[in-house]
């Protein structure tokens, strides 16, 4: 078979080692959150409203508190989620990503809805031209990243966010040139990444196919368990196998990105295809990449969950994503709160 070639984009950003700040820089006294203040100060709206004997309300997980104490700062102090009204999101025609109109400090624009992003993130040029005003905070981004070249950003101060009738106050963003980025999309440039430091203040769906979000306080009915965990840097994963090798893949939960992504040791390609690729992220836009594709292979998430004939791109390195490609399959329910992860097949 001759080869295939494609023109995709996989827009990924993630800051898997955390923000920090520099030695000369104080943190604040009141930018020390803890998971007890950020529920202490929320207040989520809409559907129902428990009762405190509700078993609707659990124990914070480990794995939430260990989050928070990672990532207190880039956590909004104040929130009022509009709980149960979805937020129409926009896939672009050009890479399948989708976007969400928010209004940030006060000025309406549009950005990648990422749950590959670890922080939510302002293109540095955006703010220099449109919140000259905004406070910054000289950080150092530390351990494993996909940010190349100098690790001395900038986190800025965001009095609110707002995404459909939900608001987010006083919490920080990170700050990086995303150019690479911005003009990647033919439905207008996105001026900046909504990552889970926002996303995971609260329950949330996610419906790729119909281009819904909506945070609940309601653990939904008819959803299957899956395996999966909240790393402390905020990633989202879930641990599938592979039917086939009987390898166990921790995939990173990314609508961020175009395309499923799986390293080389956890599959078998076919040696005649392969795909060329256009791949655009934080670092450099366009790059030209050959990676091969996996033969057709089913995968198990959970003990009732499985997805057929999943055909990943193959790389080189370890990171393994779930991309739009598989995430329309499904309607996905995170809590990262209790760190549980529920599925409902689509039809």
């Amino acid at each position: 078979m001759k080869n295939k070639f494609f023109a995709l984009a996989l827009l990924a950003l993630c800051f898997a080692g955390t923000p920090v700040l520099t030695q000369a820089q104080a943190v604040p006294a009141d930018a020390n959150h803890s998971e007890t203040s950020l529920r202490r100060n929320s207040h989520l709206s809409g559907e129902r409203k428990p009762r405190p004997e509700d078993p609707q309300i659990k124990q914070i997980s480990d794995a939430f508190r260990t989050y928070c104490r990672f990532n207190g700062p880039f956590l909004p102090k104040k929130m009022s989620i509009d709980c149960g009204a979805p937020v129409v999101l926009t896939r672009d025609p050009k890479n399948g990503l989708l976007t969400v109109p928010v209004t940030i400090n006060g000025i309406g624009c549009r950005m990648l809805l990422d749950t590959g992003a670890t922080h939510t993130t302002l293109d540095e040029n955006f703010v220099k031209e449109h919140m000259p005003e905004m406070k910054s905070i000289p950080i150092m981004i530390s351990g494993p990243t996909n940010v190349k070249g100098n690790r001395q950003k900038e986190a800025g101060v965001v009095e609110e966010l707002r995404i459909g009738n939900s608001r987010f106050r006083d919490f920080w963003v990170m700050k990086h040139d995303l150019s690479p980025i911005r003009h990647n999309f033919s439905a207008g440039e996105v001026v900046g990444i909504i990552g889970i430091s926002t996303l995971g203040t609260a329950p949330f769906y996610l419906d790729v196919r119909e281009k819904t979000l909506t945070w609940t306080r309601i653990r939904p009915t008819g959803f299957s368990p899956v395996n999966g965990t909240l790393e402390p840097n905020g990633s989202l994963a879930l641990f599938a196998k592979n039917k086939d090798t009987g390898m166990i893949i921790p995939f990173k939960i990314d609508c961020g990105a175009s395309f499923t992504l799986v390293p080389k040791k956890y599959w078998s390609d076919e040696p005649t295809r392969t795909a060329l690729l256009s791949v655009t992220d934080i670092n450099a836009h366009g790059q030209n990449q050959a990676l091969r594709i996996g033969i057709p292979s089913e995968i198990e998430i959970g003990d009732t969950v499985k997805l057929d004939a999943v055909k990943p791109m193959l790389g080189e390195e370890e990171l393994a994503l779930f991309g739009v490609d598989l995430l329309r399959r499904f309607v996905l329910y995170v809590d990262p709160i209790q760190n549980e992860y529920l599925i409902k097949m689509k039809e």
